[in-house]
């Protein structure tokens, strides 16, 4: 959902009135949680309980999920323990990418394939969850620090464009490149 809003201007030294300004009119994009509700695509308002996650929602899979048509971009990201997610991005003509811009927690089943990859784009972030994650590439193009606080396996590379990341007491272990 998109919210409008009108700022007003108030008259404190007269009759009180309100004045609309409309040079400062702004529209604020709101975030909502989808769930899935049953196996399907994620594009397919079937598999959601509130319809297609929009950019920045937050996101929460309790059953097998695939995305096979491009880019995503989402807040907060949640495998729970029945569900399992598969980003079939593709490599051509572009490879496609997960945006999280919040956290990711994974308790199940996170895939990728080729030429697919996550990309972090938040501030403070976090990979969590009970289940070690393996992801095919990994770039961190956030403000802030992306925090491990579950075990992961990075297959195709790392990519620090900005950020930092601290892994902790976790385990990382990343294939063929870390730049």
């Amino acid at each position: 959902s998109t919210y409008h809003f009108k700022i007003y201007t108030f008259n404190s030294t007269g009759p009180c009135y309100l004045t609309p300004t409309s040079a400062q009119t702004s529209t604020i994009p709101m975030s909502q949680t989808r769930i899935s509700v049953q196996d399907g695509d994620w594009n397919d308002a079937a598999t959601w309980d509130t319809g297609v996650p929009q950019d920045g929602d937050n996101v929460i899979i309790r059953h097998t999920v695939e995305n096979t048509t491009g880019d995503i971009v989402i807040n907060n990201f949640t495998i729970e323990a029945s569900g399992s997610f598969n980003h079939n991005g593709g490599s051509s003509p572009v490879p496609r990418a997960v945006h999280i811009t919040g956290d990711f927690m994974n308790d199940s089943g996170f895939s990728q394939t080729a030429g697919s990859s996550v990309i972090f784009e938040g501030s403070d972030q976090i990979i969590g969850g009970t289940t070690r994650t393996q992801f095919n590439i990994v770039v961190l193009d956030h403000a802030g620090t992306l925090t491990l606080q579950a075990d992961a396996l990075i297959f195709n590379g790392l990519t620090g464009n900005s950020g930092r990341l601290e892994a902790n007491e976790f385990e990382l272990t990343v294939g063929h490149e870390w730049n």
